[in-house]
């Protein structure tokens, strides 16, 4: 199952200085020694400073993801004025 093995890792992000855009970066390795993956679908969770979710975006990454690699990826996202954190999890991909 995909969610078992893609995990996204390495999350940073930064604020754009003149609107109020991010630019978010992850990586996300195929823990599966033997399926390849592709299009690979991202939820973006932003939490207030509080650890209360204040919304979510969701992402499709039209790439491949071949067994034991790495991809990564830069997402464009929301910059909220009482962001505390955020987190990248991987909710799907399909198999080939």
């Amino acid at each position: 199952m995909a969610k078992d093995d893609l995990q996204a890792y390495d999350i940073k992000y930064h604020g754009h200085l003149f609107d109020n855009g991010l630019t978010i970066t992850a990586t996300i390795v195929n823990k599966s020694n033997s399926i390849n993956y592709k299009d690979v679908k991202l939820v973006v969770k932003y939490y207030s400073k509080t650890n209360t979710v204040m919304a979510s975006n969701y992402y499709t990454v039209y790439e491949y993801l071949n067994a034991g690699h790495l991809l990564k990826v830069n997402l464009k996202g929301t910059g909220y004025q009482s962001l505390g954190n955020l987190s990248v999890g991987v909710i799907d991909a399909t198999r080939y």
